[in-house]
Formats: structure tokens, sequence, C-alpha cells
């Protein structure tokens, strides 16, 4: 085909300025929905020491609540600091999903050297000694749980979660799916060989917005039929955390237990995206969104997974998002 005169010229500009936009996109991260986010805002965190951790912040600052989930590796702590002082100082529940460095290393730092933080409420799952010391792998640091257990014994504002216990902060809600329990350990449905990854707290964050829209789908499902209320339980605005519980008999419980509770927009990838389950639980839960907590690396590797579940969700129309994305935030109101 023969040019216009001067076309090539427009055309080679408006290639390159897609591509510094795309190279901008990539740098500056992502916001996802609206430009002016409000209400509930959940952010993703890469760690500081350059491997995957988890590490995600839901605040509101006109509630001025903020609940933390883990936190990253021990030479996190700076940045976990600096971004509780940033929205306050103030941690009103903080969730520990379980005791592997890369998630509570950070926390057992800010805990013991907390500087001017306040912590009001920390959810846990209850793991005891004697049954981490039986399974434990090398890569278990046992050094973590042993800090997190000794310098949080006694103290009450410290919560065992419960599996199906429900919890409020403000105007968000969070209901726990999993916790270290007699299904963890039931070989019907768990992984002896990596309870400490088995026993994390799978839990679920929604808004008062979301409740609200449940209540008026369930009441629109009596008189159209169920239907309707299969179609809006996907859209509500929650996020479901999956941390690193992959056991797929823990999961085919958590599915026959809480059924359609378990679906929602957005999904942290369980296990940083790099796990067993199979990828028929996703299709089940139908998020909009899936947040692999995972760097580059660990995304780009032939020896991972993590490049294997985002290649089903690109076929899928499934949006993703990595470390590569951050800083990374979207409202759930």
């Amino acid at each position: 085909m023969r040019c216009l005169p001067g076309f090539k010229k427009y055309l080679i500009a408006a290639f390159g300025i897609l591509a510094v936009g795309l190279i901008l996109y990539r740098f500056a991260g992502a916001s996802v929905g609206a430009d002016e986010l409000s209400g509930w805002i959940v952010e993703m965190y890469d760690d500081a020491s350059g491997n995957q951790s988890e590490f995600f912040t839901i605040s509101n600052e006109e509630e001025d609540k903020l609940v933390v989930v883990d936190g990253g590796w021990s030479e996190n702590a700076d940045q976990l600091r600096e971004v509780i002082q940033e929205k306050g100082g103030t941690v009103d529940c903080w969730i520990v999903t379980h005791y592997h460095e890369d998630h509570c290393g950070a926390f057992n730092q800010v805990y013991a050297d907390p500087q001017g933080i306040e912590i009001n409420d920390i959810y846990a799952t209850p793991l005891d000694r004697e049954t981490f010391e039986d399974v434990m792998y090398s890569w278990d640091n046992p050094e973590t749980f042993d800090q997190f257990m000794s310098q949080t014994e006694g103290d009450e504002r410290v919560h065992y979660v419960t599996r199906g216990e429900e919890l409020s902060v403000g105007s968000l809600h969070i209901r726990f799916f999993n916790t270290y329990d007699e299904i963890v350990t039931d070989e019907n449905y768990g992984n002896r060989r990596d309870i400490p990854n088995n026993d994390a707290l799978v839990f679920k964050a929604w808004t008062d917005t979301a409740a609200e829209a449940e209540a008026e789908t369930a009441a629109l499902s009596e008189t159209e039929g169920s239907s309707a209320a299969g179609k809006s339980a996907a859209v509500y605005n929650s996020i479901l955390f999956g941390s690193d519980c992959y056991s797929e008999g823990i999961w085919n419980y958590m599915e026959e237990t809480f059924g359609e509770e378990l679906k929602s927009k957005y999904i942290q990838a369980v296990h940083h995206g790099n796990s067993e389950m199979p990828n028929r639980f996703y299709e089940y839960m139908d998020p909009e969104v899936i947040l692999f907590n995972a760097n580059e690396w660990l995304m780009l590797s032939e020896d991972h997974k993590a490049k294997d579940l985002k290649a089903w969700c690109d076929e899928r129309g499934i949006t993703t998002y990595d470390c590569r994305d951050l800083p990374l935030r979207f409202s759930l109101s």
C-alpha cells in the first residue's frame, strides 16, 4: 500500500506515543476502575527482599480504618511501617494468614518494635508447635513461627480463627473459609505433607454496598428464579484471599460447605499463582480479576506454574495483575 505524503511520519509518531504510554503504564502501576477511588481501597505491595511475598492493605479514609494482610519478609519491615504510618499509624485488624516468613516475617519485626504503630486486633491460624514440628520442611521457617508464638503469648489482641467465623471492621465484612482445624489434618481433605501452607487463612472481604446488592439479589431470586442470584453473585465488590492454601481436598470442602459465598470479583492467586490447585476452582469462583502477588522472575519462570495460570486467565478473558503492575489499587465500594 502506498502511503500518503507525511502519513508514514505520523504513523511512526503514533506508534511511538503508544509505546511510551504502555511503558508509563507498566512503571506507574494501575488503578482498577475509576481514577478517583473512594470508600474501601485495596492495595497490593512489592517486597523489599525482591522475592515473592504477601502484603496487602484494605483501608477507608472516611471511616479511618485499616486492615493489613500479612506484610512480607523480615526485610520488608521498614516499608511495612512506612505504609501503616502513611495510613494513620493504627492497624484496626491485622490478618496473619500463616507462619511462613514471606507472610509473617515483617509482622514479627513490627510487633517487636512498633515505633509508634498501634495494633488493635490480630487474627491468625491456630497451628500448634507440636504439629508444625512434626510436618515441617527446611523451608518452613520454624524461627518465624516460634517468634510469633513467643512474643504474642498472652496478648488478648490475638484471635485464633475458626472456620466460618465472620467479623466486621467498620462497614467492611470479613469471613474466613479456611483455618487450621480437623479438616486440614483429615486425610480425606487435607494434605499432611504441607500443613504449614494449607493451614493458611482463606477469607473474603466485602463492603456494605456489596451486602445490599446481595439482599436485593436474594429478593429478586424469590420472584425471578435462582438464575438472577447466580448472575449477580460474581459482581459483588469483594475480594477473596486464597493465601497459600492449595490442597484440592480442602478447596473441595470449601466449595461443598460455602458454595457461592466463595465467588468474588477479585481473587488473590493461591500460593502466588504457583500451586497445584486445579484451575476449575477459579472457574467456579468466576472472578473478573486475579491478582498475582508474584515478581517478574516467578511470573516468567519455566520451573513454576504462575505463567500457566496467567495463560489460562488470558484465554478466558480474566484480567490479571502482578508485581510488575505496582502500585496497584482498587475500590471495593
